[in-house]
């Protein structure tokens, strides 16, 4: 098994993985039904549609949603498009405010590269707004999102906005005592993505995410950490069991540099022939009594 067994740094799902795209819609859901799945509010600014919905891949939703989960703002058949080509030139925006208007995150027109997109030849196209829910955005909050498109060669564009609930990913338990965090997530850091259905791929690097992790009797600055990391295989028997990943740090780390974001990894080598794996963190305060206790079953897949 190859790990790194300690690490800080900060892992960002850029805002600018917000694209957009068209599709076919091969589904026959009326425009009554999708009235029931939508509470989205649509602003008209020369471009006007049939419907919005958000979505989660092609399951619809209202509202609740995961940290980590990618959601979709749908348009269905979008008229005053100015096409050229069979494709028309699109830009895109998003804005994340809490519920008393404060932004927390705006990718504004312009932001993002201007792209061309085919329109599909066919008598339902849906349009595709789609972004993570990442940082800075965090769960146990409520959220008003908009999102949006423009066409660049008129002007002209169509937003929607609806209310949603983050939620954290319930796969990953978590006990604190004495300390705070704001997030911990687990992310696959080889391929880029969250994991949210606990499938880990052999040889890939996995990573526990804490962020703005808070709590701990500093010491000139410095955090007292102490941290372990425990893996188990479907029959119970360790793969991995490091009891203290900070044992050489006798002067801990500097707080600046693991407050906004401390990262645990692990990886699963090839070598490990285990259907499952239980992972077990616990990072504590050695100056103190706080601590994060961090643990979850991941599906080991090739």
């Amino acid at each position: 098994m190859k790990y790194l067994a300690l690490s800080v740094g900060v892992l960002l799902f850029m805002a600018s993985a917000c694209t957009f795209e068209t599709s076919s819609s091969s589904e026959e859901t009326s425009l009554s039904e999708l009235e029931e799945e939508s509470d989205v509010k649509v602003f008209e600014s020369g471009l006007s549609c049939e419907k919005s919905y958000m979505s989660k891949g092609d399951e619809k939703f209202k509202q609740n949603v995961t940290f980590g989960e990618n959601i979709q703002m749908n348009f269905l058949n979008i008229e005053g498009l100015k096409i050229v080509d069979d494709a028309i030139r699109a830009d895109v925006m998003f804005l994340f405010t809490k519920l008393n208007g404060d932004t927390v995150m705006f990718i504004d027109y312009g932001e993002i590269v201007e792209q061309d997109f085919e329109i599909p030849n066919d008598d339902n196209v849906v349009f595709n707004v789609f972004t993570p829910i990442t940082y800075p955005v965090y769960s146990g909050e409520k959220y008003i999102f908009r999102g949006g498109f423009k066409d660049v060669r008129t002007g002209k564009s169509l937003e929607g906005e609806t209310t949603l609930k983050v939620n954290p990913n319930y796969n990953v338990e978590i006990n604190a005592s004495g300390m705070t965090y704001k997030e911990i997530y687990l992310v696959d850091n080889t391929q880029n993505t969250f994991i949210l259905d606990q499938n880990v791929r052999l040889t890939s690097q996995n990573e526990f995410v804490i962020r703005e992790i808070d709590g701990f009797n500093l010491v000139d600055g410095n955090a007292m950490i102490g941290a372990s990391l425990l893996l188990t295989n479907d029959k119970d028997e360790e793969i991995l069991n490091l009891p203290d990943l900070a044992k050489d740090m006798p002067k801990g780390m500097p707080y600046s540099e693991i407050g906004e974001s401390l990262v645990v990894d692990f990886t699963i080598g090839s070598e490990n022939v285990t259907t499952f794996a239980n992972v077990s963190v616990k990072i504590w305060d050695k100056n103190g009594d706080g601590y994060i206790e961090i643990s979850t079953r991941v599906n080991v897949i090739d």
